[in-house]
């Protein structure tokens, strides 16, 4: 009976150490990056809100499914090789910025936004994750289980890719 009371007592103790470790963390952070692709900004629109075309460049997605419309908005399904998925809603898509939120109960939020600008004949990129998490033990877990970095690094390197492994032939006839 004294070796259960210990086990529950640890475990309160363990609960409620990770508890005041999540609330002490903030609820929302951003993960940036930006890059220089030499290419014009319009080809790079057209890849960012090209959404059936994105597992044709992005190593870590599967499939995009397109969704009903959301307060006439566009939504869509992101389905990715390690089996995750995310539902986003398109909220802003101009020439220059493409913004997109997840709309699932029970994740974390997510607000993605993509900034370009023209650089003389090349696009300046800035890409931002931010993610809001309301859940202290979500917060406790994500200081050790935290892939925001490692999306938008891998969103970017894929576009860049995308355009570095590609080669001019003007030689060919129309």
């Amino acid at each position: 009976m004294k070796i259960s009371l210990k086990i529950a007592l640890g475990i309160v103790v363990i609960f409620i150490i990770v508890l005041i470790i999540g609330l002490s963390l903030p609820k929302d952070r951003t993960a940036s990056k930006a890059i220089i692709i030499d290419k014009m900004y319009f080809y790079i629109v057209a890849d960012i809100s090209g959404y059936f075309e994105e597992p044709s460049w992005r190593s870590d997605l599967d499939t995009t499914i397109q969704q009903d419309d959301m307060d006439g908005l566009e939504v869509w399904l992101e389905k990715y090789k390690n089996g995750d998925s995310l539902l986003l809603k398109t909220i802003k898509l101009t020439e220059f910025d493409l913004v997109r939120e997840t709309i699932e109960p029970g994740k974390p939020e997510r607000l993605r936004v993509v900034q370009l600008k023209d650089l003389n004949g090349k696009t300046a990129i800035k890409m931002s994750e931010e993610v809001y998490v309301n859940n202290p033990f979500v917060r406790f877990w994500y200081l050790f289980d935290d892939h925001t970095n490692d999306f938008v690094n891998g969103y970017l390197n894929d576009l860049k890719a995308k355009y570095e492994n590609a080669k001019e032939d003007n030689s060919m006839a129309f």
